[in-house]
């Protein structure tokens, strides 16, 4: 496998994508490539005992139990791992206008990905060279946020991800 940081960074450059997202557009992502159905936050308050998941900022909560969506959405995950019957996605925000964080129940290595793309990078950071600015690119591209088209390509690094790379 042989993926051209260069070539993604390029790509990058002509596409218009929000850093970080606005949750109107996370809103809009999950519902329509994620069949995700909005929940009350208050149904999960057991999270304020939870440290990591900053309840106090939890803004929307979402449910994913469609079979075929939750397939896609352990498609990177390890081989052998269990598929989760429901996962749940709750966002964070520390202005009620942008993502600042989430919390996944139920594994899922892609949801995990489309987070990391959720919160952005630091424009400074988004420099050639730079390992994480380059991750992010593969991150983009994992979930064809960039489109190389090659096909073959992206399965093979997928395949890759999934067996070799754990976030």
């Amino acid at each position: 496998m042989k993926l051209d940081i260069s070539l993604l960074y390029e790509k990058f450059l002509s596409i218009n994508i929000s850093n970080p997202f606005y949750l109107s557009e996370i809103d809009a992502r999950l519902k329509t490539k994620y069949s995700a159905e909005e929940l009350d936050v208050s149904k999960f308050d057991d999270l304020k005992k939870d440290p990591y998941a900053n309840y106090d900022t939890i803004v929307k909560a979402y449910t994913i139990h469609d079979s075929r969506v939750i397939e896609k959405l352990v498609s990177l995950n390890p081989p052998g791992s269990i598929t989760p019957e429901v996962i749940n996605f709750l966002i964070n925000s520390s202005d009620g206008i942008y993502y600042s964080g989430s919390t996944i129940q139920g594994m899922s290595n892609l949801l995990g990905l489309e987070a990391s793309i959720f919160g952005g990078i630091k424009e400074e950071d988004m420099v050639l060279g730079n390992g994480s600015f380059e991750e992010y690119l593969i991150f983009l591209y994992l979930l064809e946020y960039i489109d190389l088209g090659d096909d073959i390509l992206l399965k093979e690094t997928r395949e890759y991800y999934k067996n070799e790379y754990f976030i």
